[in-house]
């Protein structure tokens, strides 16, 4: 029964009979009866029939909810006796979001690894949402807050996305006095992280509050990536939008000027994302390097 359990836990956690069963490297009738004996064994209904997704019934959740944080109790157990017995070693799976971890953490992670010998990482770069179940993840910093309730959300940091061109288009060309102006200037614009593009992003004065909407769309370049933006706002042949975290780094900021540095066009969050019962010490150590490495980047008064 135990077994059986471990895997309704599973269940519950993925959503889904199909990944469920893929997670088990069997098939999904399979998991079906074992739920369905795990029921007949307690005496007791834990998933509502004839619903297209998992539903659970009242004794299904309060089961759920018993079994989960006994089971991580158990982990956490077996993570002390580990400490205890001097065996520290272990491998944490974590994602990252690429652009931003460019500047804000890669620059930093040999020196974690090197005060951290029994650590070793799994590192998954990733601009869209993260799901820690499915992806068997430890960790995660992303823009996307999930919905789960079994995981636990940390705001870290706001970026901004505002216009820069190097020291060397300013030279070429000057700079725009107006918004207006940037219609006759080579402006690369945004692509959503879905592919999209918005027609109309407004540029909001960041005291006041005044907005202005510039056509997205009809600038000369459309990219969706920060650091080849970056690369080619550096060639001094265009302005480009940025997330100003990449920004904050003195090296990446080098030669770059900002434009109409009093508006910003969209702010994006960075969330640490983590098992709410998950206390190990090294993923603990994890943690705290990642919030070292954005205090880093906080603007210095």
């Amino acid at each position: 029964m135990y077994d059986d359990l471990l895997m309704f836990v599973k269940l519950v956690a993925l959503g889904s009979f199909s990944q469920t069963a893929k997670d088990y490297n069997t098939s999904q009738p399979t998991i079906t009866r074992r739920i369905q004996a795990l029921e007949q064994a307690l005496g007791m209904q834990l998933l509502k029939r004839n619903t297209r997704n998992i539903e659970l019934t009242v004794a299904g959740h309060k089961l759920y909810e018993s079994v989960r944080g006994y089971k991580f109790s158990i982990d956490n157990i077996i993570r002390n006796l580990r400490t205890s017995e001097g065996n520290l070693k272990e491998r944490i799976r974590i994602a990252l979001p690429p652009a931003m971890s460019f500047y804000v953490i890669s620059p930093y992670i040999g020196e974690f690894m090197a005060k951290n010998p029994d650590i070793s990482l799994d590192i998954i770069y990733q601009r869209s949402a993260v799901d820690l179940v499915t992806q068997n993840l430890d960790l995660a910093v992303n823009a996307n807050p999930p919905t789960s309730q079994v995981v636990k959300i940390k705001l870290l940091h706001k970026a901004h996305f505002q216009l820069y061109a190097s020291k060397d288009y300013v030279k070429r060309y000057g700079l725009p006095k107006s918004m207006a102006e940037l219609a006759s200037h080579t402006v690369i614009g945004m692509i959503n992280s879905d592919d999209t593009v918005t027609k109309v992003l407004y540029a909001n004065h960041i005291k006041t509050g005044e907005q202005i909407a510039l056509d997205n769309h009809s600038c000369r370049i459309l990219s969706n990536e920060g650091l080849n933006i970056h690369q080619i706002v550096n060639s001094g042949y265009a302005i480009g939008g940025l997330w100003d975290t990449l920004l904050l780094n003195d090296t990446a900021s080098q030669g770059l000027v900002k434009v109409f540095p009093e508006y910003t066009f969209s702010e994006i969050p960075y969330f640490l994302i983590r098992d709410a019962e998950n206390k190990s010490a090294n993923l603990e150590a994890l943690i705290k390097f990642i919030e070292e490495c954005f205090e880093r980047i906080k603007p210095k008064d």
